[in-house]
């Protein structure tokens, strides 16, 4: 296998309440839990996949791994995960190991966008994913893996990430070939479901050389995590998703301030000359000397 090539997996989120059932098996690659369902183009929501009959339930955790066999037809696959989590929660971690047909390992990483390459027509894999909620009260009850054979690499995506700084979240994606390549979609969601393009940003049409894309997002939901979705758009318009990541603004974004008090609790603006109590937009409070 290529390994310079190979890159992580699509993970698709959901969170939806689903009755307990009982569980059905913590996998291993000697004992896998149930094969991938193929689709020939990737799936779009963990709902479709769920009325299609393509998801497994009875698992009960916080933590759950979780083996699933494929056999692909192309040395190139992607790979997806949907899956069931208690409302309001989050996933804290999401890894994968991909062995082959003799346990082997051949790649792992964290889970979140790209193409799996190097791969051996006709032979059996098995791919194992551990995903971890953000609290033990916060439970998965079903999974949905899926995996599509890629024939071609319209773009060779080496790297998609983001970063957040001064109210700002950059993201900033590479590829190291592009092939027929119009242009990148990257859009925005706050519960990986329902997504709002926030971007259009021009290929490289053919090129065999590296390719790096920047695109500053503002308009982002303050304290809350946001996630992103760069898709690829070919010239006769077939388009594939080719990368997921998540960016904690929970902690970057700064306090706003919603009111100002003087000390005979007299509601005052920005102009106001001596001691006064700012109350900021997550509820706390601060006494400063003004003076204008």
């Amino acid at each position: 296998m290529n390994t310079k090539q190979a890159t992580s997996v699509f993970l698709l989120f959901c969170l939806l309440i689903i009755p307990m059932a009982s569980i059905f098996g913590q996998g291993s690659c000697g004992s896998p839990d149930a094969p991938v369902h193929e689709y020939a183009s990737a799936p779009t929501s963990y709902f479709s996949m769920n009325l299609n009959g393509d998801c497994y339930s009875g698992y009960s955790g916080s933590s759950v791994t979780a083996c699933w066999t494929f056999t692909p037809s192309s040395s190139s696959v992607s790979l997806y995960i949907a899956y069931s989590l208690s409302f309001g929660c989050s996933v804290a971690s999401a890894t994968y190991v991909l062995y082959d047909a003799s346990c082997s390992p051949v790649t792992s990483g964290n889970i979140g966008g790209g193409m799996i390459t190097g791969l051996s027509v006709g032979q059996q894999y098995t791919w194992c994913t551990t995903i971890t909620s953000n609290s033990s009260s916060c439970n998965f009850t079903k999974f949905c893996p899926a995996y599509v054979n890629e024939s071609t690499l319209p773009v060779n995506l080496l790297a998609f990430g983001g970063d957040v700084k001064n109210n700002v979240n950059t993201l900033t994606w590479e590829t190291a070939n592009e092939v027929n390549n119009d242009y990148f979609v990257l859009e925005r969601s706050n519960d990986g479901e329902y997504w709002q393009k926030v971007a259009v940003v021009q290929g490289g049409g053919s090129t065999n050389i590296t390719s790096f894309y920047q695109f500053d997002d503002q308009n982002f939901q303050k304290k809350a995590i946001n996630y992103y979705r760069l898709t690829q758009v070919d010239f006769n318009g077939m388009q594939k998703i080719i990368g997921l990541i998540n960016l904690d603004n929970r902690k970057n974004s700064s306090k706003e301030i919603i009111e100002r008090y003087n000390l005979f609790g007299q509601k005052v603006d920005d102009k106001y000359e001596g001691i006064t109590l700012l109350i900021y937009d997550d509820g706390s409070k601060e006494k400063i000397y003004q003076n204008k």
